[in-house]
């Protein structure tokens, strides 16, 4: 009964709604005390609520009876319609959105514990440019973060990502070097002495992550500018 209660109150009604609604279906056709009886509340309170479950369409008055009775509508029949209610509201909230104004710039900071999880796979899902661009930096020794970018790496696959990567020589990466081999992603590797950064950075559509290993912090900011002028220094070195 606890499982109906709870699954009666997921489509929106209170509680005590959902008793009402309960005993009346387990009654067949029955009167406001017999309905007040069975669900264990007081007669003022089922008659009122009777009275909203009935404008919601769930309660049915059946019509030329001696004694006001009540019926519970059929739950397929309700269901049915709860779902093109939701669908067609989803459909509304995704047309509608995307016309109120929002700042073209935002920032999120992840810190901490499971950071660099959510920020690596944060937007990817919204992307439709399935092309990820990144310089890494090597990560410092005591810094333990194979494991999410394992994961990382294998979720960006799964999703249909190309990734290409400007990476300096290092004896540290080889890890997650299989990984690209593995995945088919491309890598540049330049000598320490040109390219020796502390810190990595990815681009995915709007989004620009930077990765700071050392203190278990990403910086992520959504701006095409800022982007766009990231993925134009790497084609430069890309292509050298």
């Amino acid at each position: 009964m606890n499982k109906l209660l709870e699954t009666l109150v997921s489509f929106g009604l209170t509680e005590k709604e959902a008793s009402i609604y309960l005993a009346l279906y387990k009654l067949g056709e029955a009167t406001a005390y017999q309905i007040a009886k069975e669900s264990g509340l007081k007669r003022p309170t089922v008659y009122v609520l009777m009275e909203e479950l009935r404008k919601r369409g769930l309660v049915l008055v059946i019509p030329h009876a001696k004694k006001q009775l009540f019926v519970a509508r059929d739950p397929h029949e309700f269901i049915q319609e709860f779902q093109s209610k939701m669908s067609g509201n989803m459909q509304n909230l995704l047309t509608l959105l995307p016309k109120l104004s929002h700042p073209d710039t935002h920032t999120l900071i992840f810190k901490g514990e499971g950071a660099l999880a959510q920020g690596l796979s944060y937007g990817l899902r919204g992307v439709k440019d399935k092309n990820i661009i990144a310089f890494y930096a090597p990560v410092p020794k005591g810094v333990k973060v194979g494991s999410e970018y394992r994961e990382y790496f294998g979720e960006l696959y799964r999703l249909g990502f190309k990734l290409k990567s400007i990476v300096p020589i290092s004896s540290n990466d080889k890890d997650f070097r299989e990984d690209d081999e593995k995945y088919g992603f491309e890598t540049k590797k330049i000598a320490n002495s040109v390219f020796s950064p502390s810190i990595s950075i990815e681009v995915c559509g709007d989004l620009t992550k930077t990765i700071i290993h050392k203190k278990r912090e990403m910086i992520v900011v959504r701006d095409k500018g800022v982007a766009d002028f990231y993925r134009q220094i790497f084609n430069v070195i890309w292509k050298q």
